[in-house]
Order: structure tokens, then sequence, then C-alpha cells
């Protein structure tokens, strides 16, 4: 069973609009739209063209309900400056990389994380401190 929240993920991830999907799945803007929403589910040949368009397995499409990242969680370094087309991927590619830590975290045991908290040094100065304490690039 297809999920739509991954559709537009998927599609969000690769930059595209509705119309540059539909274009590229040859199929009509208002099914993709109807697709997406969940109004109806595209037949399985439909999907194989919905997931070639967008370059991702056609399985991804089956997995659980997708939320993405909320946008106030998200720094960006010039945000006015930014289309949201991209802000739409980048969202879509922080949405994947937490669901590979959910992956990784569910078969794995993780070292804690230690990382030191420092106060007002710049970046480069707290990257060696961190790398000091962690006994990396020593030798």
């Amino acid at each position: 069973m297809v999920t739509p929240s991954r559709i537009t993920l998927a599609r969000k991830r690769r930059g595209m609009t509705l119309a540059d999907l539909s274009e590229g799945a040859k199929i009509s803007l208002q099914s993709l739209s109807n697709y997406e929403t969940g109004r109806t589910a595209p037949r399985r040949a439909t999907m194989g063209r919905i997931a070639e368009a967008l370059a991702f397995p056609e399985i991804f499409f089956e997995g659980p309900d997708l939320d993405e990242l909320p946008t106030a969680g998200i720094s960006w370094r010039a945000r006015s400056k930014t289309s949201a087309r991209t802000l739409d991927a980048a969202r879509a590619a922080g949405t994947l990389g937490a669901m590979l830590y959910d992956w990784i975290d569910r078969r794995f045991r993780l070292p804690v994380t230690d990382v030191p908290s420092f106060t007002k040094p710049d970046p480069e100065t707290v990257a060696s401190m961190v790398r000091t304490r962690w006994g990396l690039g020593v030798t």
C-alpha cells in the first residue's frame, strides 16, 4: 500500500514541483495531487513511473507515514534568500537522515554522545578542542 506522505517527501527531496513530477511520470497533475493527499491510490504501474521519475525504489513508498522535520528546528544561514523549493529539499533530506538514524539506532547499540559544552569560542577553536578531547588527529 502506497503512503501519500512518502510521495510528497520524495518529490520535495528531488526539488520537484507537482507539475515537474506530473510531466516526468507522465500522469495528470490532478491524479498526482490525489495520490499525495490520499484521495486515491496509484496503480502499481503508475507507482512504478512515479518511483522512476523520482529515482526512489518503489518499496520506499510502502513504509509508514512520515512527518517532515519541523521548520522551527532547522537553522538556515540565509533563509530569506533561499527558495522554497531548496528549503523543502533540505527539510526532506533531514527527514530521511532522521529515518536512517532511527533505523541504525534500532539495530545497533550506539555509544553515548560525548560532545563537551563550550561557551563563546569560535567554531574552529571548538572543533579543535573536541578533536583533542576525543584524541582525534593527535600524534
